[in-house]
């Protein structure tokens, strides 16, 4: 240990004016950050949104130079170093650096991290397990690989050079698999194969770093680094084998029996389904190409205080001559069932990917579809009314949050800016009453205004967010923010006006199905490698 130290003070000695430049920018983006919430708040401000999003930029540059700077003092490549004729032991070396990369990037971090959490308003105690997971976060995907860069090459300008083939490479593989075997297809949350993917990917980038300090041979360090992006591409083409059932065992047909008597999802296609139009979308032709089938459906039977998210989606078609088709479970992202009205359904397109040749099988005909959903369902936890004031008001178990307006409060409140700790918020319905005209004491905390609404946040969450900030900054876009009248006005919230948060928290995850007979498919035109796909929709879309 005391050669680490040795190493580590002589480190300190030579590259002071590097750990000065890297610990200034993270001081400098600790006292921006905040301005960039008040420039929400004001109206946009471009002064204060650059500089936030450039210091972003400057603090990884700083890490990169730091990291290569003091790894290249005692490079691994080659044989001549004046160093190997000293009596370094390698595990003093890598832990010497190691300490040195926790000294100067990942404890200065930590401690930026908690100031600008106490200055969004929240307790930096409160939330260690939600730092400590962001600081692994960012030493995996930008400290680590930027030290196994740094192993394996001599100096600054072969590490830049390295990553910057690297970088063209994974843009040629790109590019020619987008051309070749592209797929629009949306692909339902994964979470056991992407966290078996993390740790993979983690254990061989230490184990490459670990081996060029232990044997100097790089070689073997970049055979390693080679494998990483094949190794993780294994991985995902097993888990996909597994991905049905293990989304049949995270979404189960049968439900917990203290479930079992209440109503979660009823779904039914409109025999009439009215007013529709058509709309149309196109894109390039590859030997992948999978076309939209939207249809429309409408939701009923969702039992008051709950609201159900369908998080994936599942086709079967059988065509008039009993053949069959059955798509993968697929994403379907973006709607939120609520309780309605028996005489006041919810009208939505459900949407599933269907490949090009399988279409051209059944599209003469009428066809018979089952369409299975992986829903959860979210149960409502606790509501908040809180009056909306000049200033910040904090939202229990939420966040803080702040009015927002063209440039200042009196001109008009056109919305709310909300900051959440680390990560997005619980799933959150927050909705108020526009006012169409002029505030006053009158119409200040008016009921009878158009409701603006707006869904935030996931029953789901991680302990925090890859990023340097440890606030999550939110816009809550509610709707009906404008008339609809000509000409079109801004509606504005009066201080003062009741702003209702109501946070759900997940109940259990499940499938619900429909069936729709004789369907028709959408019509599909190819023209040269354009196809363009007509779907016919409802009137409206739940959100």
């Amino acid at each position: 240990m005391k050669q680490a130290l040795h190493i580590l003070a002589k480190d300190v000695r030579r590259f002071w004016p590097e750990i000065l430049i890297s610990l200034g920018i993270t001081a400098a983006f600790v006292l921006i950050e905040p301005f960039r919430w008040k420039a929400q708040e004001n109206g946009f401000d471009s002064l204060n949104s650059i500089f936030p999003g450039l210091l972003g930029l400057l603090m990884p540059v700083s890490w990169w130079v730091l990291i290569a700077r003091v790894i290249h003092e005692e490079r691994l490549v080659g044989n001549t170093q004046f160093w190997i004729t000293r009596p370094y032991e390698w595990k003093r070396l890598l832990s010497s650096k190691v300490l040195f990369l926790q000294a100067f990037l990942i404890l200065p971090l930590f401690l930026a991290q908690s100031l600008i959490l106490s200055e969004g308003g929240f307790h930096p105690l409160s939330f260690v397990h939600g730092l400590l997971y962001s600081l692994l976060l960012l030493s995996a995907f930008l400290v680590i690989p930027l030290a196994a860069f740094a192993v394996i090459t001599s100096t600054f300008a072969r590490m830049t050079l390295t990553m910057l083939g690297v970088l063209l490479a994974m843009i040629a593989v790109v590019t020619v698999a987008t051309l070749l075997f592209s797929s629009n297809v949306g692909v339902i949350a994964f979470p056991l194969r992407d966290s078996i993917s993390f740790w993979v990917y983690l254990a061989v980038m230490a184990i490459a770093i670990t081996l060029a300090y232990a044997l100097r041979k790089p070689w073997i360090s970049r055979l390693l680094l080679v494998a990483v992006p094949m190794v993780i591409g294994a991985v995902m083409g097993i888990a996909s084998h597994f991905q049905r059932a293990y989304v049949e065992h995270r979404y189960p047909t049968t439900a917990n029996a203290a479930f079992q008597n209440a109503p979660l999802l009823q779904l039914a296609y409109p025999p009439n389904p009215g007013a529709t139009s058509s709309s149309s979308t196109s894109y390039g032709l590859s030997r992948a190409t999978n076309i939209g089938v939207a249809i429309p459906l409408e939701d009923f039977g969702v039992a008051e205080g709950t609201v159900v998210i369908p998080d994936g989606i599942r086709a079967e078609i059988t065509g008039p001559d009993g053949s069959r088709w059955e798509s993968d479970w697929q994403l379907q992202a973006g709607y939120h069932f609520n309780p309605v009205a028996a005489s006041d359904r919810e009208h939505f397109n459900a949407v599933f990917m269907m490949p090009l040749h399988v279409y051209y099988k059944f599209r003469s005909k009428p066809v018979n579809v089952h369409l299975t959903f992986a829903v959860t369902e979210a149960r409502e936890v606790r509501e908040d009314v809180i009056p909306l004031i000049e200033g910040r008001f904090v939202v229990p178990d939420f966040g803080t949050c702040s009015a927002q307006s063209g440039g200042s409060f009196s001109a008009g409140i056109t919305g709310i800016g909300c900051l959440s700790p680390l990560r997005e918020p619980p799933l959150t319905f927050i909705s108020a009453h526009w006012s169409s005209g002029p505030c006053s004491a009158g119409n200040a905390a008016a009921e009878d205004g158009v409701v603006g609404v707006s869904w935030v946040g996931s029953p789901e969450r991680e302990a925090a967010k890859l990023n340097f900030s440890s606030v999550v900054d939110l816009h809550i876009n509610l709707s009906n923010n404008f008339t609809d009248g000509q000409p079109i006005t801004p509606r504005f919230l009066c201080p003062g006006a009741p702003v209702h948060f109501r946070q759900y928290g997940m109940a259990r995850r499940t499938q619900a199905s429909v069936d729709v007979q004789g369907y028709q498919l959408p019509e599909v035109t190819v023209e040269g490698n354009r196809v363009t796909v007509t779907n016919r929709s409802l009137r409206a879309m739940a959100q």
